[in-house]
């Protein structure tokens, strides 16, 4: 299960809302860029975090917060699951075929 913060909940709720809206004017759109992010590697903004000094900073920041169990990687895996899931991906249909 996914808990959200409040301010991720309300994220998550607009976020959601949208692709769903999306989902069914034009399937399409959403699917191919869903897939396109899938196929990347996903990363949080924070990887642009600059200290001034610390060329590696959000890399040890980042180890720190996995050590801590703060929001480790199957946190990601669980939040995919979840979208997945409440988009019924695997049952969309209206596809052009690309």
């Amino acid at each position: 299960m996914v808990t959200f913060s409040t301010n991720e909940k309300c994220h998550e709720t607009t976020y959601t809302k949208i692709v769903e809206k999306l989902f069914k004017i034009d399937p399409d759109g959403p699917i191919l860029a869903f897939a396109g992010t899938m196929r990347k590697e996903i990363s949080m903004l924070a990887h642009l975090m600059y200290d001034g000094s610390d060329d590696n900073l959000f890399d040890h920041f980042s180890i720190v917060a996995q050590r801590l169990r703060v929001y480790i990687a199957k946190d990601y895996a669980n939040i995919l699951e979840f979208l997945v899931g409440k988009w019924n991906v695997e049952k969309l249909i209206g596809f052009s075929g690309d």
